[in-house]
């Protein structure tokens, strides 16, 4: 589902161990304490001591840091400059992010994301200016349930009918989807699908923009005027850009049975009425291929689909009608 996944990138795993640290300040626990101990917690503590910014957190949270931390030296300059100049550690340790060199694309490429998230992010903007294609409301449902359905296909969750149950509490190491999955055992009173992809569209843009910025896939470029500036993010390679549209819009344009990673893709662009853009041109046959196999699908895939489609239909009836 998620393709080629990079977790073990150290800004992951920074992520996940500030995330761990927090869970447990004031004597808090995890779901992976027993008997008082946790070896995720004393995983945390060592990860952190490894980093400048580590080591601050925990001394603000009155945690010893280790003696040796294994901090190169010659370390290369880091980003200081968060989205919001608000204190970020996950956002300071981890290089620059440069231009990344114009991929030349094959069946998979390195250059490419693997993301989910990072993918519909790309559908939904154009790959030259940044501008939605969609209304605000759709982009933001159609990430939410882009980063839920990262983590079903990390085997975490599923779907049943109209609710979301959690399967796999351990954390996973891409700090987004640790997050994500904190939120939800977080709450285990509230499953409605229909609830989350409401709550976590109002963070959702944000959140995978930080995330493709850190990985070098995204810029930030202040636009409008003085007294209403605004960041927007625009794509730092045009043809990664438009690698998640042209391969898609290629492989159903030629009916080409899609595999599990681009058949929901597709079903996030059809239930978030990206596909009439997708498909532009193409005769009603390739828009019905479309919705065979979106189809096909898993059920619990299905059944998330189906939600988002009535969150989005209702945010543009809504739109349309004030």
């Amino acid at each position: 589902m998620t393709g080629t996944d990079d977790s073990d990138r150290g800004v992951d795993r920074f992520e996940s161990a500030r995330l761990t640290a927090l869970q447990h300040r004031n004597g808090g626990t995890c779901f992976q304490c027993k008997d008082g101990r946790c070896g995720q917690h004393a995983w945390a503590i060592e990860e952190l001591g490894r980093h400048p910014g580590g080591r601050k957190l925990l001394r603000q949270l009155g945690l010893p840091a280790p003696s040796n931390p294994s901090t190169e030296e010659g370390q290369p300059a880091v980003n200081t400059t968060p989205p919001g100049g608000e204190y970020a550690p996950h956002l300071h340790e981890h290089r620059a992010p440069g231009e990344p060199a114009r991929p030349v694309r094959a069946a998979a490429s390195a250059a490419a994301p693997t993301r989910l998230a990072d993918e519909f992010f790309y559908l939904a903007h154009d790959d030259q200016t940044g501008r939605s294609r969609l209304f605000e409301s759709a982009t933001a449902h159609g990430l939410a349930a882009a980063l839920l359905l990262e983590l079903y296909g990390e085997g975490r969750i599923t779907f049943e009918g109209r609710h979301i149950r959690v399967i796999d509490t351990l954390p996973p190491r891409d700090w987004l989807r640790h997050l994500v999955l904190d939120r939800l055992v977080a709450e285990p009173r509230h499953t409605a699908t229909r609830t989350w992809l409401a709550f976590l569209g109002t963070t959702a843009y944000e959140q995978v923009a930080t995330r493709m910025w850190q990985r070098g896939f995204l810029r930030q470029q202040q636009v409008g005027r003085l007294w209403r500036q605004r960041i927007i993010y625009i794509p730092t390679d045009v043809n990664t850009a438009a690698w998640s549209w042209a391969r898609l819009s290629y492989q159903l344009r030629r009916y080409q049975r899609l595999n599990a990673f681009d058949a929901a893709l597709a079903g996030l662009a059809l239930h978030t009425a990206l596909d009439p853009i997708l498909l532009d041109g193409a005769p009603q046959a390739t828009r019905a291929f479309l919705r065979e196999q979106v189809n096909q699908t898993p059920l619990p895939l299905r059944d998330l689909l189906a939600d988002l489609g009535a969150v989005v239909g209702g945010a543009v009836l809504s739109h349309r009608t004030t």
